[in-house]
């Protein structure tokens, strides 16, 4: 009695206007109950039910959003086309809220919907839900789930069970390939001084029948220890992840330094051999075709850029330069015979109608032509 990831999503974009920011107590007495209260049947029976391949262990006071989240991420990152089919066991959603005497054994937790999801041999790990306080191992049927994924884990032909999983909204810790160090950092050192000993339960008699069990597989010291091994792989898996994407991006980088670096030398070798001529930064910044005479730019002589603002504007455009003329002054006073006093850092340069005949009036490299008569 499992549902899948698109019954899920679908069951929270129905009522979400309902639901909003509340969690599994409100959607399950305000929505669950009224619809399936004609059939007295388990939502997953009632929208059509599916064999179980993950079982859920989560604490009921979650955000239901934040969970259906939760359960979508760890789907994509299974690694199936078709994520959005695969079934969770859910025990809100897959348990029967019109018999939970029956579903939770009469008190025979063995009889228990939970205990036999788990031992079905179709369940291939269990996700555990968590927010950055990890309230679900302060319940103690999650602690009942531990205890049973604990020891279906030292099963040895257990059908290739995975064992825990730690899931959260930025994806399955350890196995998601979408950036959680951070979130794997906090829960650990959240888990460091959490004890299952102090698991909580609303029933006071499952309260004790779980105590009972886990003292008979070595003791709450021993489930701590379990749930502290798995969050030490979990982290050693992203520690793995992290160095080895830090390695692709520093080659990336040193790639990307060597080809700037060689890409500089190119352009180097190319203006050292052919230097810009003060003629052709003036032809490129100036159009007399668009502009009147004596219409002007403010070219700087280090990198033949026009400044813009105040001082200066750029004009028109450097396609129709073939039969012009230029001027080229200092910006306080013209230079004599059109020449340029190099320990300036800036010329204006001033654009006048080309010849008649239409003849270029292109003028040697590094030389500037003299102003119009």
């Amino acid at each position: 009695r499992a549902v899948s990831i698109a019954q899920l999503s679908d069951l929270l974009q129905f009522f979400d206007d309902f639901i909003r920011q509340r969690n599994a107590y409100y959607l399950n007495s305000n929505v669950i109950m009224p619809l399936t209260q004609p059939y007295k049947l388990s939502f997953a029976e009632l929208v059509g039910p599916g064999r179980l391949q993950y079982f859920v262990s989560h604490f009921w006071g979650t955000c239901f959003k934040h969970f259906v989240e939760t359960v979508r991420r760890h789907a994509e990152g299974v690694g199936v086309q078709d994520w959005s089919s695969l079934s969770y066991w859910i025990c809100f959603l897959s348990n029967n809220q019109w018999d939970v005497g029956a579903e939770v054994g009469y008190g025979n937790w063995q009889d228990s919907s939970f205990y036999l999801a788990l031992r079905s041999g179709f369940c291939r790990a269990t996700c555990m839900v968590l927010d950055d306080q990890a309230l679900p191992l302060t319940r103690s049927w999650c602690l009942f789930e531990v205890l049973q994924t604990y020891v279906l884990s030292n099963v040895v032909d257990n059908g290739g069970f995975e064992g825990l999983t730690f899931c959260t909204k930025e994806g399955a810790l350890g196995m998601d390939r979408s950036g959680c160090a951070d979130v794997s950092i906090a829960l650990a050192k959240r888990l460091t001084g959490l004890s299952v000993a102090d698991a909580r339960a609303s029933q006071p008699e499952d309260e004790e029948m779980i105590e009972r069990l886990v003292q008979q597989e070595g003791g709450m010291e021993q489930m701590n220890e379990f749930i502290r091994d798995n969050m030490w792989g979990t982290l050693t898996k992203e520690k793995a992840y992290f160095e080895s994407e830090v390695s692709k991006l520093g080659e990336e980088l040193r790639v990307a330094a060597r080809r700037r670096k060689s890409s500089d030398k190119t352009i180097a070798r190319r203006y050292s051999c052919h230097p810009p001529s003060l003629w052709a930064l003036a032809r490129q910044h100036v159009s007399p075709g668009e502009t009147e005479r004596g219409k002007s730019a403010l070219v700087s002589l280090s990198d033949g850029q026009p400044i813009c603002g105040q001082r200066g504007e750029h004009v028109g455009d450097c396609a129709r330069h073939g039969s012009s003329r230029v001027t080229v002054e200092a910006p306080q006073a013209a230079s004599s015979a059109g020449s340029v006093d190099g320990s300036l850092d800036e010329v204006r340069v001033t654009a006048a109608p080309g010849q008649a005949d239409g003849r270029s009036s292109r003028a040697p490299p590094g030389r500037v032509p003299p102003p119009p008569a």
